[in-house]
């Protein structure tokens, strides 16, 4: 009973110990652990952040290069919508005509084609000349062609017919054209025509030549120029996703001394096609991926930022409206890189479980040490409480003896005094 009091303390006190060292650790491990969540959140969040910055920066710098190529289509003259014209750096003595490398495919990978469409006399033509951009072969213009009047020719055609001098707004420019440049690009057919007739015979000058020229020497047309403005195709359409037109105005200045005696208004514009700037698939980059909206599963779709071409550019619909369904195609769409932050966070996992395993490998050691330096010192003291033990019984019998012949010497039991 008693050899086993000490054993029993010793087994109470190391177990309350070890009580009071595992509710800390537990507590202390679960704090970590959830620090380890809080930490992936954070940078999911951080990640996301960072995703609508880089789509909306990815954007601007599509829209800034598109602008770009707005204002330097502004600065076009309108004859240079025709695939043959006088370029405005002659003179009427010398009237050349020259092709028009704008039909090239090299020309601008970003324009799909260049398209006209004109109010005459008789109204709207309604098969618009194009220029070709995207592709080699006449097959490409038909296929713009019919693509652009499947899907915008009721809006042009409503454009056409409702322009008028008096509604021009604002971003219209007026330019001064001499007389003899208009007249050239409105004949070019007839000129051109003449001129491939004296080279035949060997003519310097034809009779309509001459007269052309003495009709043009001089004069002057102001004709005015409309903003281009962008607008966007349907989703599900098969035109091209984005076209900027303009309107132009050539009046009837000088009509005596012009084939063309009217005032004309032409449609003009060019097809953009400016998915190729997105990623058509998911590309990681600095802990964020990115995608067009139209290459990515719907599922990708939820918890994304997105960044729309269209809208940033001002871009209306057919209707006119500049309320639009997302255009898939003009959408930019950009996430955290899933895999990247499932493995930071597979890596503050490992590294807190390699550090929770070590610290409890050292509290594990150390409490062995303990139990068996506070066991030795048990047992020690155990020997010793048997020895003392040991001694006080073998000294309690003699004793005993001595006390008891005491008592009768002390009663006066035994009458010899020896």
């Amino acid at each position: 009973m008693i050899g086993r009091s000490p054993r029993r303390l010793l087994g109470r006190t190391l177990g309350l110990f070890a009580l009071l060292l595992l509710i800390p650790a537990l507590g202390f491990g679960w704090m970590g652990w959830r620090s380890v969540e809080r930490e992936h959140q954070f940078r999911l969040d951080s990640l996301a952040q960072r995703a609508r910055s880089a789509v909306a920066r990815r954007v601007d710098e599509v829209v800034i290069d598109l602008e770009r190529l707005r204002q330097r289509e502004s600065l076009r003259p309108w004859y240079e919508w025709k695939s043959v014209y006088v370029p405005g750096s002659l003179t009427y003595e010398t009237v050349a005509f020259q092709r028009n490398t704008l039909a090239d495919k090299t020309a601008d990978t970003r324009i799909r084609g260049r398209f006209e469409w004109e109010r005459g006399p008789r109204g709207v033509h309604r098969v618009p000349r194009v220029l070709r951009g995207d592709q080699e072969g006449a097959s490409s213009t038909e296929v713009l062609a019919r693509a652009l009047e499947a899907e915008h020719g009721e809006r042009l055609r409503r454009m056409l017919d409702e322009a008028t001098p008096l509604g021009r707004g604002q971003g219209w420019t007026q330019r001064t054209h001499p007389l003899w440049l208009v007249a050239a690009n409105e004949e070019s057919g007839q000129l051109l025509e003449e001129q491939a007739h004296a080279q035949r015979l060997g003519e310097i000058d034809v009779p309509y030549i001459e007269n052309f020229r003495r009709r043009v020497a001089e004069g002057f047309v102001e004709i005015d120029y409309g903003p281009f403005r962008y607008i966007v195709g349907e989703p599900d359409g098969d035109g091209p996703p984005l076209i900027a037109v303009r309107l132009v105005h050539i009046p009837a200045t000088h009509a005596t001394r012009r084939e063309v005696r009217t005032a004309r208004w032409l449609l003009q514009g060019y097809a953009l096609d400016p998915r190729a700037a997105f990623p058509d698939g998911w590309t990681s980059a600095g802990g964020i991926e990115m995608v067009r909206a139209d290459a990515a599963p719907l599922d990708d779709l939820r918890g994304a930022a997105r960044g729309d071409l269209a809208r940033r550019l001002g871009a209306s619909t057919n209707d006119g409206s500049f309320r639009m369904r997302l255009h898939p195609g003009l959408v930019l769409l950009a996430r955290p890189d899933r895999a990247e932050a499932e493995s930071a966070r597979q890596g503050s996992r490992g590294r807190f479980l390699w550090l929770g395993f070590g610290l409890f490998t050292l509290v594990a050691v150390g409490f062995g040490l303990l139990w068996r330096e506070v066991r030795r010192e048990v047992e020690l003291a155990r020997r010793k409480e048997d020895f003392i033990a040991a001694i006080t019984h073998e000294l309690k019998t003699p004793l005993t003896g001595i006390r008891m012949y005491a008592d009768m010497l002390k009663a006066g039991w035994v009458a010899s005094p020896d």
